[in-house]
């Protein structure tokens, strides 16, 4: 017998050998990608609290944190960030390929294995292309930010030079600067929420990851969260963050509900269930094609996640979705 567990509840529920196959063997393994948050790598006392928390993933930064003058101190603290630890994705962010220091930069993948690199100030394909070129002999995610308006009018093809697990961010405070306009909430800016359906219509369509820039007044949490909220529901993947504060609240807003899982498992047992129907009615809701796609795409996610996970046993007893009823 096999089952399929909400990790969220701990409930579960029978699902069949071609379903735990389809999941069981999916060799993708995700990052949460929720939370990301920058640790400026001048900062010796901050580098060594990054061992005390937990974002899905940090992001040490060589560029906009770090004043010319101290560029080379901070590359020497790369051997101080503390031991990896499973499960969070260590990024380091260089300078941007117009600056004499991203070569230097790039040496710090000899001293410390990053998962992933952050390109900033991306405008073309090329950009990628010289980096990957450069790196090629680490098997790094490359993450690259959108900081111009020639980034965006290049976003296809940039996006493009991408391949599944990359991700793309962006940056308002450059980006409301470029357009002449404050840096004001995503969700009160009509340029910044323009300038991010750009970026995850040309994402979404690759598969890529797209998370949203950090809101800078780290003690307004309630915007924070708002702003969040917000961009979660345009289809970004998460936020960075620039204070260990605004961790939880953008994990939370960012994780999907025990619902939410639930919702989804039910959906891919009914059309399991059904194999010859291309809709069905639960609960009172129509469910087509579309969210049969949908069940299966991200019970992988899911499962890359840790939010499901399966399992073979040898009795029946399994917990029924309350869902499945």
């Amino acid at each position: 017998m096999f089952k399929l567990i909400n990790t969220a509840t701990n409930e579960s529920v029978e699902i069949s050998e071609k379903l735990y196959n389809s999941l069981e063997g999916n060799d993708e393994i995700f990052f949460k990608r929720r939370s990301r948050l920058y640790i400026p790598l001048t900062k010796e006392r901050f580098i060594e609290k990054s061992a005390e928390l937990s974002p899905d993933g940090f992001i040490f930064d060589l560029e906009d944190s770090i004043p010319v003058d101290l560029k080379a101190k901070a590359r020497e603290n790369i051997a101080k960030i503390p031991q990896k630890r499973s499960g969070i994705e260590y990024i380091l962010r260089i300078n941007d390929l117009d600056t004499s220091f991203w070569q230097e930069d790039l040496k710090g993948f000899e001293s410390y294995s990053f998962d992933s690199i952050m390109i900033p100030k991306v405008e073309s394909a090329e950009t990628i292309e010289k980096i990957s070129a450069e790196l090629r002999q680490y098997k790094l995610k490359k993450i690259v930010l959108i900081e111009s308006i020639k980034g965006l009018k290049h976003i296809e093809e940039i996006v493009d030079a991408l391949s599944p697990g990359d991700a793309v961010g962006y940056g308002a405070g450059d980006i409301s600067l470029a357009f002449g306009v404050s840096r004001v909430p995503i969700y009160e800016s009509i340029v910044l929420q323009q300038a991010l359906m750009q970026i995850l219509m040309a994402a979404k369509d690759s598969g890529i990851d797209v998370f949203d820039p950090p809101y800078r007044t780290f003690s307004d949490l309630v915007t924070l969260r708002k702003e969040a909220e917000f961009c979660r529901n345009l289809g970004t993947t998460g936020k960075q963050a620039i204070h260990p504060t605004q961790i939880d609240i953008i994990n939370e807003v960012y994780s999907p509900s025990a619902e939410e899982i639930t919702r989804y498992i039910t959906e891919a047992l009914a059309f399991e269930n059904n194999p010859e129907k291309q809709a069905i009615g639960i609960k009172g809701r129509y469910v087509g094609n579309p969210s049969r796609r949908m069940a299966s795409k991200k019970l992988k996610e899911f499962a890359g996640k840790g939010y499901v996970r399966v399992e073979q046993v040898s009795d029946d007893n399994v917990v029924p979705l309350s869902a499945c009823a």
